[in-house]
């Protein structure tokens, strides 16, 4: 990753939310049936809290967005009592292996923890080497949205 990259709010980049709602809707819009461009932009604009969940964190290289993960209160609805999770992490194609996700992870991380998140949790279909590689664990495997997932978490721990 280069120097340049940064990582900061959505709450200050308003302006990038139909971008990222887009990119997220056409990568995993096809398991949201009811779901439109629309209502995930909407869901996006609810995801702009700076201090608090949820929260949107955006990867920039100067003005040029490379990427986006938030943090949302619930994202699995067989498992309500897990909460919160880290969510839509997403790095544009051009972008990706060149350690921007892994920034985004580690910042959305870092910020849940100054949160006072204790137990951070996300599902994925198929990076869950990626996240092991952050620090992550595999705390189940199951079929979810007609898809197998695996749900892994981490125990945030401030930065000293």
């Amino acid at each position: 990753m280069t120097d340049r990259v940064r990582i900061e709010s959505i709450a200050d980049h308003l302006d990038l939310i139909e971008t990222i709602a887009r990119w997220h809707w056409d990568a995993w819009g096809h398991e949201d049936p009811a779901g439109s461009l629309a209502s995930w932009t909407a869901g996006m604009h609810a995801r702009t809290n700076r201090d608090r969940i949820p929260t949107t964190y955006v990867a920039l290289d100067g003005d040029d967005l490379l990427g986006a993960a938030s943090l949302i209160e619930h994202e699995m609805a067989t498992h309500p009592e897990w909460s919160p999770w880290l969510g839509g992490v997403y790095v544009r194609h051009d972008r990706r292996r060149q350690g921007v996700g892994s920034a985004l992870v580690r910042h959305a991380v870092r910020a849940a923890a100054a949160m006072g998140v204790a137990r951070l949790y996300l599902s994925t279909e198929s990076a869950r080497g990626f996240y092991e590689k952050l620090g992550w664990h595999t705390i189940a495997e199951e079929e979810y949205a007609g898809q197998p997932v695996t749900v892994m978490a981490i125990d945030p721990v401030e930065d000293d």
